[in-house]
């Protein structure tokens, strides 16, 4: 298939987009989690090199915004991390945790990966990561439903935002929750 430059051009830059909001909603769900009781953001420069885990060092979670973006080689690096925790944390649970699914559904399951099983490594996705951190069944809906209401509140108050910043910011939450 041949193409023009001008749309290969166009074609990248829409894919950069999807990309940068894709790691912008990761990085504020990953916040979010980190900020529940019991649990820590891990951020960056962690030795456990995964984003989130409970104070307890119960469980270890490696995040993603979306299912289909771990690529293979993503996959079995996220999978040696999960295991290398599992050396230094032998009782610890590990999780390769993605919020959206290509199906658009919700489970937990052992993560069978090249024929090997491991009940300590297991992939979590969906409203189920949420209800895992915060014990609540209802977690992401409850999630979604306050998003407009915080957006509205952070308006409505004396922060004032520029013309173009509100129109950044209208444009940004388009295109992530459409």
């Amino acid at each position: 298939m041949k193409i023009d430059s001008q749309s290969w051009v166009k074609n990248e830059l829409i894919r950069q987009q999807d990309k940068t909001i894709n790691n912008r909603i990761g990085d504020f769900h990953q916040r979010l989690l980190g900020k529940v009781e019991g649990w820590e953001n891990l951020g960056t420069g962690n030795s456990t090199k995964v984003d989130l885990k409970k104070t307890d060092n119960s469980i270890f979670m490696e995040l993603k915004n979306k299912e289909n973006t771990v690529n293979a080689d993503s996959k079995d690096q996220v999978r040696r991390k999960l295991t290398k925790i599992l050396e230094l944390y032998p009782n610890a649970q590990t999780y390769w945790a993605y919020l959206l699914s290509t199906n658009g559904d919700s489970g937990e399951s052992t993560w069978r990966y090249h024929g090997e099983d491991n009940p300590k490594i297991k992939r979590i996705w969906g409203k189920k990561v949420y209800e895992l951190v915060t014990g609540k069944s209802d977690a992401l809906e409850q999630v979604w439903k306050a998003i407009p209401l915080a957006v509205a509140d952070v308006l409505a108050t004396n922060f004032k935002l520029s013309s173009n910043e509100l129109k950044k910011l209208k444009e940004f939450f388009v295109e992530a929750f459409q």
